[in-house]
């Protein structure tokens, strides 16, 4: 009875075994290889970028270690690494390996580096004056109010 629990087990991990391969032969032929210093989409979560913000942040891949795969931004390089399934391949040059900085940054500020606005924050101000001083907070940065600030209240800055 022992024996054949034992049968029963081994032939149990060669089938998951066998399983495995399959699964990674699988991902291997839907997803095409890339090499180090090809240029890569990778996706920025919702939660990490502004709604006029893109999607994708650019980045080259650096480095290829057994699978997990560092890469590099015009912001500098990411601090994860990544697996072949957590980016797409961009299919141009558009970026080169001089461009990035080595320092390291996060996506969500490699997002916000590449946004046309300020990232996540929206900058207004709350003034009840006119807005003609430095104290009103889109004037010291060199911004006009816009329709998020102070609605109908008379404002110079606009």
């Amino acid at each position: 009875m022992k024996e054949a629990r034992n049968v029963q087990r081994e032939g149990a991990r060669k089938r998951q075994a066998a399983q495995a391969e399959k699964m990674l032969e699988s991902s291997k032929q839907k997803l095409a290889a890339v090499s180090v210093s090809e240029n890569v989409l990778i996706p920025v979560p919702s939660v990490d970028r502004a709604k006029t913000d893109f999607r994708n942040v650019l980045g080259i891949v650096l480095d290829e270690d057994n699978g997990f795969f560092t890469i590099g931004t015009r912001n500098g390089v990411l601090p994860q690494k990544y697996i072949r399934s957590q980016f797409l391949p961009a299919g141009s040059d558009f970026l080169k390996r001089e461009d990035v900085p080595d320092h390291i940054t996060t996506l969500r500020s490699a997002a916000t580096y590449e946004s046309n606005s300020t990232g996540q924050g929206h900058v207004h101000c709350s003034c009840n004056s006119k807005c003609e001083t430095k104290k009103c907070k889109c004037r010291k940065m060199f911004r006009q109010c816009n329709s998020r600030c102070h609605n109908s209240n008379p404002c110079k800055n606009k």
